[in-house]
């Protein structure tokens, strides 16, 4: 975890100086409340929360891919005998 912080505190302070146009870490690099810019602390809670909710959103997703796959074999027979439909199939899930 401390890595992932000293990334994101890096790269927003790069973007500070470098910003790049629809670019998440410039965006909230720039944030202003009230006129004022964020620090870099609610800069990295902003950050980090972003990050904890796609990690938890991700794992939820995963988990119910796991249990359709186990609960419907024939979807899971089909991908092993058709792996070209794993792209697709990652697609729908991600849905």
């Amino acid at each position: 975890m401390s890595e992932l912080i000293a990334s994101v505190v890096e790269v927003v302070a790069d973007r500070r100086t470098n910003p790049r146009p629809d670019d998440f870490p410039t965006v909230v690099s720039q944030m202003e409340i009230d006129g004022e810019k964020l620090t870099d602390e609610e800069i990295l809670g902003v950050c980090s929360t972003i990050v904890g909710a796609g990690i938890d959103t991700t794992t939820a997703l995963l988990a119910q891919a796991f249990v359709h796959l186990d609960q419907n074999r024939d979807d899971r027979q089909r991908l092993i005998e058709q792996p070209e439909l794993l792209t697709s199939t990652t697609e729908e899930f991600l849905r």
